[in-house]
């Protein structure tokens, strides 16, 4: 079964998704809410919000106009003239409805205390320098930093108990 794409029809402009998910970044703390853009297209949007324990972090939203494209080309097996750019039209479309009803999930799960920001967007929190994300860090060192403890360890109500000699 083939997975169908939430908003594959959406006819919400891509600067209303661009206008609601700015509030919502700002109803969840964020400050320094900025665009990232490259050919005069939005490509992410780049945020701050204070976490208590470490104060001012900056976080990268992307959106991926083109793995929406793919995804929507794919249900085109004889595409005709013009076809491309109506899809692609569309993908942008799709691609931020896509990441304004994430956001909107998000911070209702934040609202109810199933999640923290920093939990909702910890794979989007970028460096120092705010060039990667903790994600792309991670993928870039082959997410050796989840590897388990060398030390022998038992599990107790889920939670790994290092027992140290």
């Amino acid at each position: 079964m083939r997975f169908k794409l939430r908003n594959y029809t959406s006819e919400s402009t891509v600067q209303s998704s661009l206008a609601k998910i700015e509030e919502y970044l700002v109803a969840m703390g964020a400050s320094n809410v900025n665009k990232k853009y490259e050919n005069g297209e939005v490509m992410a949007f780049i945020f701050q919000i204070r976490v208590p324990t470490s104060g001012l972090q900056t976080f990268r939203l992307p959106s991926n106009v083109q793995g929406v494209f793919k995804a929507m080309m794919a249900d085109h097996k004889r595409p005709h003239r013009g076809t491309e750019k109506k899809v692609f039209e569309q993908a942008k479309r799709t691609a931020w409805a896509i990441m304004r009803d994430s956001i909107s999930i998000t911070l209702t799960q934040i609202a109810i205390e199933q999640r923290t920001v920093v939990q909702a967007f910890l794979a989007e929190m970028c460096d120092p320098e705010g060039e990667h994300t903790l994600y792309e860090i991670m993928q870039e060192r082959g997410f050796k930093m989840l590897e388990a403890p060398k030390e022998k360890g038992r599990m107790k109500d889920g939670n790994v108990v290092i027992e140290v000699n």
